[in-house]
């Protein structure tokens, strides 16, 4: 009997003991009820049998459960990968060239917002190669490269930013002690008027007076001819609401400068108007005209449209659309490019620049800068005493009468090998005494007088020749961190003794002579290197201007800010005060503008 049950208990538990995988519920049945019938002689045995059968089954439930917890854990994250499909779609399964097509017409934002927060953006690279299609097809990003850390997408923002700077500055000019703005009127349809505010007293305002004026007031704009060709929209009761908006928009003002007390706009029919002081010729009329004009005058004598004009403290400088430059005003400096030392009254072209298609121009306290179609090159003439004119020891320190080319030291990484340095400049300005330079990569040269630390080259020595700026060496030492590699610039602005500069980083950085607060750091200590003004960083600056000795930024909603001397109201402020630090032009707006990413309507790069 002993033996039988030890035979027993041996088998039974070979029995149990074999199956260490997981056995099937038929299998765990079948052991039973054979342990239970084996067993049923001896109850040692059974109670053995017994004992090891529950250790089984608790095993088995443990293993049931750990699985049934490790399925609850997955089931969420099978769930957001199904929810993940379903909302944003698999842009994998979409064909190349209809996800180019779509991203081509995005602007700069939206492509950065998308590698932002969409893997497939960032991984793919397909954003990458869209925004170096897009520089391809642009007037200066073609030029480009990226700066070691930097993406394509960051040299397409800044080229955006910079013809976006560009276009809007033109609704916004600063004189000596005026000011002038083309905004909206806050009306309920969205018109927008030139306005001007400031010192009155030779009628500059353009308002049919000379007082002066604290706040903007609407410029007097007369009924202008219709361009050759166009007749104009029927008047009186029989005129159609739809001819009434064609008049309104045929005088509509589009570009604005402010000179030392003189003012020259442009309609969108491309006709110049002048108004202001005339003692010098400066308005450009040409045969008998009064001293002063305090209403704007259309300039008949120039029989083409005008594309841009630029009026300097004595002296007006206006380019067609034919690519030709015309000049007008004191000459004693030789500033007129005349070859001659003489005023003129009327505007006259400059003879010495037929043969070159100019873009834009630039005038100063006596000197002037004209940039040539697709930045071929800088010229300039005029006062050369400091050495604003940027022509080294070449250069006579008397006026230079005669239009001369400058050299632009190359700081750009270029595409074509074909491109020369002087082939990349995209902005110039002509402050007091002095004169900065934009080239494509947003290097920032300046030459002429030093003093006050308006040349940002952290010193008051007078420069004959462009010399680079690094306009964040005070700050952040060799660049910025915003940045990768040297801080670009955007746009720059050279007014009676200083500096501002819009960077791509979106700041504004100023230099020079602070007497008025003109800076904007909200005190009057002088600055010899490019310093952030700290109150306009959360601004979103989209563009700037500058004045004798003051200054304005345009804000990423359209706001005005200005600040420095305001004694003539000159700052558009009620109080009449001078003001240290950035203040916002109450009630107006200047109007939005739009860059096209995609000039040439390229097609997707799969489709080439």
């Amino acid at each position: 009997m002993a033996q039988s049950e030890n035979s027993s208990r041996d088998r039974t538990t070979s029995v149990i003991i074999r199956p260490k995988a997981t056995p099937s519920p038929a299998t765990r049945k079948s052991v039973r009820s054979k342990a239970n019938a084996r067993c049923s002689t001896a109850s040692s045995a059974s109670a053995s049998v017994e004992s090891v059968a529950a250790r089984l089954n608790a095993g088995i439930d443990s293993r049931k459960r750990s699985q049934s917890k490790g399925a609850g854990r997955r089931q969420p994250a099978k769930r957001r990968r199904t929810l993940s499909t379903l909302t944003c779609g698999d842009f994998t399964n979409l064909p190349v060239e209809v996800m180019e097509h779509i991203l081509l017409k995005c602007d700069v934002q939206s492509l950065g917002a998308l590698v932002c927060t969409t893997s497939y953006f960032n991984i793919s690279g397909i954003v990458e190669r869209v925004a170096l299609s897009l520089l391809r097809d642009s007037l200066y990003g073609c030029f480009l490269k990226p700066n070691p850390g930097e993406s394509w997408l960051a040299v397409l923002h800044f080229v955006m930013k910079s013809e976006a700077a560009a276009k809007q500055a033109t609704f916004l000019s600063l004189g000596a002690y005026h000011s002038a703005a083309v905004l909206h009127s806050g009306e309920a349809d969205g018109s927008m008027a030139l306005y001007s505010f400031g010192r009155g007293f030779h009628g500059q305002l353009g308002r049919r007076g000379y007082e002066n004026s604290n706040t903007p007031v609407p410029v007097s704009i007369p009924e202008l001819p219709a361009p050759e060709g166009e007749s104009r929209p029927a008047s009186g009761a029989n005129a159609s609401s739809s001819g009434n908006s064609d008049e309104k928009e045929h005088n509509q003002i589009v570009s604005v400068s402010c000179g030392g007390s003189h003012c020259a706009a442009i309609s969108r029919s491309g006709t110049l108007l002048t108004w202001g002081l005339a003692s010098s010729g400066e308005l450009g009329h040409g045969g008998w005209t009064p001293i002063e004009v305090d209403v704007p005058r259309p300039v008949t004598g120039l029989k083409v449209r005008v594309a841009s004009v630029a009026a300097g403290s004595n002296h007006t400088l206006a380019v067609g659309e034919c690519g030709g430059l015309w000049s007008c005003g004191r000459g004693r400096h030789g500033q007129l490019g005349q070859g001659h030392f003489h005023d003129v009254g009327p505007l006259q072209r400059v003879e010495a620049l037929r043969g070159v298609r100019v873009r834009c121009a630039a005038a100063g306290g006596g000197h002037s800068l004209i940039l040539t179609e697709e930045g071929a090159s800088v010229w300039a003439w005029g006062d050369n005493r400091h050495g604003q004119c940027g022509l080294g020891p070449r250069g006579a320190e008397a006026g230079l009468p005669w239009p001369h080319r400058v050299e632009v030291p190359n700081g750009a990484e270029l595409l074509s090998s074909k491109a020369t340095a002087n082939s990349v400049i995209t902005s110039i300005s002509a402050g007091g005494h002095h004169s900065l330079v934009v080239n494509a990569a947003g290097a920032l040269y300046s030459a002429g007088r030093g003093r006050h630390g308006a040349l940002g080259l952290g010193n008051q020595y007078n420069r004959r020749q462009l010399a680079l700026v690094d306009v964040a060496s005070k700050l952040y030492g060799a660049g910025c961190p915003k940045c990768a590699g040297p801080c670009r610039v955007v746009q720059a602005a050279a007014g009676g003794t200083h500096s501002v500069v819009l960077t791509a980083c979106g700041q504004v950085r100023t230099s020079g002579g602070n007497a008025y607060g003109q800076l904007g750091h909200k005190d009057t200590k002088t600055r010899y290197c490019f310093t952030s003004v700290r109150a306009l960083e959360s601004k979103r600056v989209r563009a700037i201007n500058v004045g004798e000795d003051h200054s304005a930024a345009v804000a990423a909603d359209r706001t005005v800010y200005l600040w420095g001397r305001g004694d003539w109201g000159q700052l558009g402020v009620e109080d009449g005060r001078t003001h240290w630090g950035p203040v916002p032009l109450e009630a107006h707006t200047v109007p939005a503008v739009t860059v096209n990413p995609n000039p040439l309507g390229r097609l997707p790069l799969a489709l080439q």
